[in-house]
Order: C-alpha cells, then structure tokens, then sequence
C-alpha cells in the first residue's frame, strides 16, 4: 500500500498540470500541481524519485499533447515519453534531502524551495532547446490569462514564470509535511509560505504596474484571419484540394467587403500545393489579391539546390495587389516527427515513428515584411514557432514592430 501512494500522488499531479492548461485551463491547478509529486518523492531514493517524476510528466504529456494523434499515434507517445524526461531532474532534486522536506530551519527550507524552482526551470530550458526544442505547456504557459502575473516574462521569460509557481507549490509541500510529520501542531507564523505567498504578490503587483503603465497606441492595422476549418482526413490521407480552394475563395471575398482592411492572411500550408509552382494556386492568389489587400499565404515550398531532389520549407509568403511575391518566410523551427525527422537515415526504424516520407529544411532567418505604402515591418511566426522566446526576439531585433 505505501509504495502505491506515491504513484498515485505522481499521477494526480499529472492530472492536475493537464488541467491547468487548455481546454480546461484551470490556472489555479498550475499553483498546486506539483504538491503531490514533492510528497511522493520527499525521502524517496533518487531512482524511485526519477521514475514517479518520468510518470507524472507522461500522464502530463500524453492526456495535453492528445492532439498530435492525427499525426500519429506512435509519435505521440514517443514524444510524450521524451518530453516527460525533464521532469526527472526536479524530482531526483526533492529526493535529495535527508531530512525529507521536514525540518523547520527556515532558512534551510528557503534555499531548498529557490533550488526546486531553478531546476525546474532549467529543465524546461533544456526541453526547449535539446535536439531544436519542444516547449510545448511550460508549467508558467498555464498562467496565460493572467495578465498581471504574465508580466515577469519581460524580465526573465516564461521561465520566471514557471520558476514562481515552482516555488509557490515547494512552500506549500513544505508546510504540509511539517503538519503531516507533527513537527506542526498548531499554526503560527510559518516563514516558508509567507515567502511563497510575498513573491507571488511582489510579482502580481509588478504586472499591475506594467499594465498600468502602458503606452499610448500606436495606429492599427486592421487584418482579417481566413480559417477555411478543413477538417482532418487520417492517416494523412489529403484533403480534398477543391474543397481548401473554395474555403479560401469565398471567406477571403466575404472578408474584402471590410472597410479599411489592411491585410489578409491565410494560415499555415492553407493551399494545398506549392504556390510558386501551381497555375491553380497562383491564379487564386492572384485574383484574390486583385482586391487591392496585400495577402499573406501559408504554401510549402521547395528550392533545387543541386539538379537532384529540391529542399522543401513550410513557408509564409507576402503577395501584393498585383498577385507579385514580395517575401518569403521559411518556418526556422519544425514540429519533431510531424515536419522533420531526427536522426533520420541514421536510426533503424525511426521512420515508422512518423508519416510524413521525408523532412521538411528549417528556414535561418526571420524575415521582415513590409506592406505597400506602409513602413513598419512585421514578421511571421508559424505554428508553435510562437512558443519560443528566441524567434520573437531575433523578429524584432531585426525591425519587426508586430
């Protein structure tokens, strides 16, 4: 019975990360995830720590990563299995101390909650830049809706965020073991949760002064999103072409009777072939872009190199009122078994791990796009590309304003 309650521990905190994050987005589970896991490894040999740590990162990963399946099945949880690797050095970390989360020095306690929270977010660092990185749901991603709290990502990223709820749950472990050992009969000023409980304030109210000291705005541009909602076939079956063509076409010819529309944009691989290459798919782009709107497209690519096979690239292009291409946006960070494979050619059997019968190429640079008549530059982030600090950053260094 006693070596089943910590499995069960590590699994509820599984649960409870999956529901702080989307559909369900309970932001209030992110600060109490973690309680069950540090109880189920406090005292626990460092092995058996990995392990219950490895386990809640896949109950994590497999119920909010569902969504790949139509991907593939194998990949899913083969990705499930990996990412949840980075929960382990935080879990070896709680099993570490001898006196299990116990003691009531103070101090000692404080050290050992900063330590949780920097191992954390280290790990988290190291998923998002491993092997090109997944950072998908960051434990601080959880928070989203708060904007007051979301704010310390300017000083230290999502990592900052992540690390504070680190530190908020290690408290709160802290305070129930000491009640739990006895150490705690009765309450008095407990040190250990008012420092959680001050950073979490500290925090809010640096948020609400950046919320409160916003800049003027600046003029907007007024863009319609095109979303044709084709839906998934299975086993990567195409789609019906005709059927993303006149999505798009009757969408984008509803949304040009908006007064003062600025832009259009169509997302990620929207038409189904490779615009550069299709009469069919350029002939649509340029009818549509006849309307006079600049129309920003998601189309692959592909660029001969050498007079064998061509590089092919998940792109965004920029074509203005007169159907011409004025940019390309090759998409610099490609999902892992869903647009390349790692290793592949090298690993015996990696490809059955993925549909798709070869690699996409990452594109290098962020490029900056400028509408006709219009100055200020913007970038394209593709897909999950959003979720890494590094692309936004390098967009906007090279002149982006949005």
């Amino acid at each position: 019975m006693k070596k089943t309650v910590p499995i069960v521990a590590s699994i509820f905190s599984g649960i409870l990360l999956f529901l702080s994050f989307a559909p369900f987005s309970i932001t209030l589970c992110g600060w109490f995830a973690l309680i069950p896991l540090m109880l189920g490894c406090a005292g626990a040999a460092p092995r058996r720590a990995a392990f219950l740590g490895w386990l809640a990162g896949v109950v994590f990963f497999l119920s909010s990563l569902y969504w790949l399946r139509h991907v593939s099945w194998l990949g899913t949880i083969g990705l499930a299995f990996y990412c949840a690797l980075y929960f382990m050095p935080f879990a070896v970390f709680v099993s570490l101390r001898r006196d299990r989360w116990r003691s009531m020095k103070s101090l000692v306690n404080i050290a050992w909650m900063f330590g949780a929270a920097a191992v954390w977010a280290a790990s988290e660092y190291l998923r998002a830049i491993v092997i090109t990185g997944f950072p998908w749901n960051l434990l601080g991603v959880s928070q989203y809706k708060e904007l007051a709290f979301i704010q310390i990502a300017e000083l230290g990223g999502v990592y900052a965020l992540s690390a504070l709820l680190v530190f908020f749950n290690a408290a709160a472990a802290i305070t129930i073991l000491q009640y739990l050992s006895g150490l705690r009969r009765k309450y008095r000023m407990h040190i250990e949760l008012l420092c959680g409980v001050l950073a979490v304030v500290l925090i809010w109210a640096f948020g609400i002064h950046k919320l409160l000291d916003r800049p003027e705005p600046g003029v907007p541009v007024r863009a319609a999103l095109i979303q044709p909602n084709i839906p998934e076939v299975g086993n990567w079956e195409p789609a019906d072409p005709e059927l993303a063509y006149k999505r798009l076409e009757e969408l984008t010819l509803f949304a040009q009777h908006a007064p003062g529309l600025d832009l259009i944009i169509w997302p990620e691989t929207a038409l189904p072939d490779f615009v550069r290459f299709n009469e069919r798919s350029a002939g649509l782009v340029k009818k549509l872009a006849a309307a006079g709107v600049p129309l920003l497209a998601g189309s692959m690519d592909a660029v001969w190199r050498t007079e064998k096979e061509p590089d092919y690239y998940n792109a965004s292009m920029l074509f203005n009122p007169a159907g011409e291409l004025l940019g390309t946006y090759y998409k610099q960070h490609l999902v892992l078994f869903g647009e390349y494979i790692p290793f592949e050619g090298k690993i015996p059997l990696i490809n059955a791990l993925t549909p798709i019968g070869s690699s996409f190429k990452s594109g290098r640079t962020a490029t900056l796009f400028k509408r006709p008549g219009d100055e200020r530059g913007f970038s394209v982030l593709i897909c999950f590309e959003d979720s890494l600090p590094y692309l936004a950053r390098r967009a906007a260094r090279g002149g982006a304003t949005m």
